[in-house]
């Protein structure tokens, strides 16, 4: 059954003003397919299914909002944004291992060792983490982020740090909070700085 309001659409006038029915020849005026909606608010990240929208009309906007998408990611990398973006992240890794190294030399004394699988390691601070939780998918950065790393999962944005692996919390958050100074003041907004005890590890101490 057709739609009432494609009816006119599908009636065509013949001979002496009379309408006879000529079917659905212009399919791409039957409403937009719900794949269409999908891809529309994938692209553009807007709910387009109560404009009532034709197949032709959503096809068009698709294509229209690729192109936008590709020209976007054209004037980005045109204008060095790919090239800035590797530079912040290495200069982000290296301000997390000075802030690291400057961390140790002000807290030279071991506090206690932390029992490894066949080790103790040596241990300056309280047993912990910090992390930085990645910004909104929509910040330009983690745009590029996500096409240069598409192995990167999670919320976690890793600094690849000399430190990584040490146990002091505070070492931690020294690290990530150097890193995040950099890539905020390049612009990298909505990035949060998360602290993490890990008390669970007090039976690993040696004092």
């Amino acid at each position: 059954m057709v739609p009432a309001h494609l009816e006119e659409i599908c009636m065509g006038y013949g001979d002496g003003g009379r309408y006879h029915n000529v079917g659905l020849s212009r399919r791409d005026l039957l409403p937009a397919t719900r794949k269409q909606l999908a891809t529309l608010y994938r692209l553009t990240r807007r709910d387009h299914s109560a404009i009532g929208l034709n197949r032709g009309q959503a096809s068009e906007r698709i294509d229209q909002a690729i192109a936008a998408k590709e020209e976007k990611k054209v004037r980005r990398n045109a204008g060095g944004f790919e090239r800035l973006y590797e530079v912040v992240l290495r200069q982000a890794a290296q301000a997390a291992t000075d802030a690291g190294r400057d961390w140790l030399a002000r807290h030279p004394k071991k506090l206690f060792d932390v029992a490894e699988a066949d080790a103790l390691t040596p241990c300056h601070g309280v047993v912990g983490t910090a992390f930085l939780r990645k910004p909104p998918k929509s910040n330009p950065f983690m745009q590029w982020f996500a096409e240069q790393h598409p192995e990167a999962k999670g919320d976690v944005l890793v600094i690849d740090h000399q430190f990584r692996d040490r146990w002091e919390r505070d070492l931690h958050v020294a690290c990530q909070a150097a890193a995040m100074k950099i890539l905020k003041r390049q612009g990298v907004q909505g990035l949060r700085l998360f602290v993490r005890e890990e008390p669970g590890e007090n039976s690993r101490i040696q004092v």
